[in-house]
């Protein structure tokens, strides 16, 4: 009697899981809410990192004491977290599969803490430059693990809020770092500074691995949990029809790559290598490999494996390492990789190049120097308070469809706004 109660009781939360009847939309939100929280505390700190040069340079640019700036140095001071950015993005997509989404994310603290540190210690200007030189590559190490994070996490129809809901994250980042600049000196700004990645650490270890990557390395049991986790706390069974859907979609992709990484290595290997090693790959199927052992009960006839992917995993065993370097770079450099790419990097070119990211650094010097009627340290915690409008506009009316984003509409918006402003206060100057 009570196992078929039970029985019931499954059946009735795999109902729930299928129809939301019995979950509530809030509470199946509300576990990827916190997830994208915990992930935003490091937009967070990318926030404070870009805009720490800007209450350092002021504070030491062409300064009567032991630790100052000339022109060249504020210059280099404000250039090479961007100049070496790139690099941490490119080590944070070596790591990011071996790692995994959350160890990754825990991992960028690191070089965040050191740079904080580095800078609160600071008695030269060459423990300047190697704090902003780690800074720059821990900036850029965050990009893949944050990215991907929310993207395996969420739910399509709220993919688009959450991840517009990261940039309100780095906005506040600004105006926190801003305000510490304007209410403290530059110093006391990086040991409080210092705080946040420590708490960043410590909220990310309390939300589970993405699903997608644990299924990656075959961990079925601890995907389910993290999906049960991620759903609203729910019962395995309230979650089986999404971790089936999951799981055959691994499996699918699984075996293309598996093919098309057979077809592109096959295209490399002379006729002489290519039968040996399909030669090689059927006795393996006969007598038993590591990949395809012999069966413990011979008697039972079992299905004949898949060819190509026997052939596929034999020749990824016969090519070797120096071989796998070659196969990379082919795959980064394949129309599907370079397409979105080069729309990706233009877009972000002109993006940056016609608005302030360049001009930030110096943003107090500027004020100062256009004469404005505002003190200048709290005009920089006042120019990214008006991005925030719009990443709230942006999040309750506009994204109404995973992955559409507002964050260009916004930026060239803002230089509008700010340049009509600037030549409006010249004009009002020289009358």
């Amino acid at each position: 009697m009570s196992e078929k109660k039970s029985e019931e009781v499954d059946g009735a939360d795999e109902e729930h899981g299928k129809n939301g009847g019995g979950i509530s939309r809030f509470r199946t939100a509300l576990p990827q809410v916190l997830a994208s929280t915990a992930k935003n505390l490091i937009l967070l700190e990318l926030g404070m990192t870009i805009a720490f040069p800007t209450i350092v340079i002021p504070a030491l640019h062409n300064v009567a004491e032991q630790l100052s700036l000339d022109d060249d140095q504020a210059s280099w001071l404000g250039s090479l977290s961007f100049i070496f950015q790139p690099i941490g993005s490119i080590l944070s997509g070596m790591v990011l599969e071996p790692l995994g989404r959350k160890r990754s994310m825990i991992v960028v603290n690191i070089p965040q803490l050191a740079g904080w540190l580095l800078l609160y210690w600071a008695d030269s200007v060459t423990l300047l430059y190697t704090a902003a030189i780690i800074m720059g590559m821990g900036v850029g190490f965050m990009e893949a693990p944050i990215i991907t994070y929310v993207g395996e996490i969420s739910q399509p129809h709220l993919r688009g809020i959450l991840t517009s809901y990261a940039g309100i994250c780095a906005q506040l980042g600004f105006v926190l770092e801003f305000f510490l600049g304007t209410v403290t000196d530059w110093r006391t700004a990086a040991i409080i500074s210092a705080v946040v990645p420590i708490i960043t650490a410590l909220a990310i270890t309390q939300v589970p691995e993405t699903p997608i990557w644990l299924l990656s390395r075959g961990r079925k049991e601890q995907a389910e949990k993290s999906l049960c986790w991620l759903r609203g706390w729910v019962s395995p069974s309230a979650v089986r029809k999404e971790f089936q859907e999951l799981v055959h979609y691994h499996d699918i992709a699984r075996k293309k790559w598996d093919r098309r990484k057979a077809s592109r290595i096959s295209e490399t290997l002379s006729p002489e290598e290519e039968a040996r090693i399909r030669a090689a790959a059927g006795v393996e199927r006969h007598r038993g490999s590591q990949h395809f052992p012999v069966p413990i009960f011979p008697d039972k006839k079992e299905p004949e494996p898949d060819p190509e992917l026997v052939l596929a995993v034999e020749m990824q065993g016969c090519c070797g390492p120096d071989r796998a370097c070659t196969r990379r770079m082919e795959d980064f450099f394949s129309p599907s990789t370079m397409k979105p790419l080069l729309l990706v990097v233009t877009l972000f070119f002109f993006q940056h190049a016609a608005v302030v990211s360049g001009l930030r650094p110096y943003l107090v010097e500027v004020v100062r120097d256009f004469g404005m009627p505002i003190d200048a340290h709290w005009g920089t915690v006042y120019s990214p308070s008006t991005d925030l409008p719009p990443f709230l506009l942006a999040d309750t009316f506009i994204i109404k469809e995973p992955g559409h984003s507002f964050s260009g509409e916004q930026s060239y918006g803002r230089l509008i706004v700010f340049l009509l402003k600037t030549h409006k206060h010249n004009h009002q100057r020289h009358r």
